[in-house]
């Protein structure tokens, strides 16, 4: 256990400079820099969740399209999620009944509005319910149910200290 211990402090580390250098080096949008973090993002995700997991960004929609999350910075599609990758490698189809997780990833969540727009991203995922035919007809335990009809979300975030300018 202490070896898995100090792998993860070693990826927080290398991650936490990753980010800072997003930002020193984000000569262009503040996008471009978001870009930047959420693909080192991914390659450590996919490192966790190798093939046949996929790992992807976008918008994820219910069984029934009837709702539709805001764009989520990071979705871990599980094996079963059908290969809906364009030309470009891009999902153009994200189906809730194939992610196992969705991580929106912010830099600094002590900032209010960084938080908020988070949580808002994150509850947008929180209101599609996956089509389950047989928790309906099994009427599974209500937590067992609640636990396999909405898709687990995180917030991740680096917070920074900011030195004086």
């Amino acid at each position: 256990m202490e070896k898995l211990a100090n792998l993860m402090k070693y990826e927080s580390e290398q991650m936490e400079r990753e980010f800072a250098k997003a930002s020193a080096c984000g000569k262009g949008t503040p996008q471009e820099v978001a870009d930047f973090r959420e693909g080192y993002f991914h390659g450590f995700i996919r490192r966790y969740f190798p093939f046949p997991y996929q790992v992807a960004k976008g918008n994820i929609g219910g069984f029934f399209m009837n709702h539709s999350s805001d764009s989520i910075d990071c979705i871990i599609c599980n094996p079963i999620h059908p290969h809906t990758v364009d030309l470009s490698g891009r999902y153009s189809l994200i189906l809730a009944e194939g992610v196992d997780s969705a991580i929106e990833v912010k830099p600094d969540i002590s900032k209010k509005d960084e938080l908020i727009r988070g949580l808002h991203q994150i509850q947008s995922v929180k209101k599609i319910v996956r089509f389950d035919p047989l928790g309906h007809q099994l009427k599974l335990l209500e937590a067992y149910n609640t636990l396999i009809r909405h898709i687990h979300t995180f917030i991740f975030s680096i917070t920074t200290v900011r030195g004086k300018s």
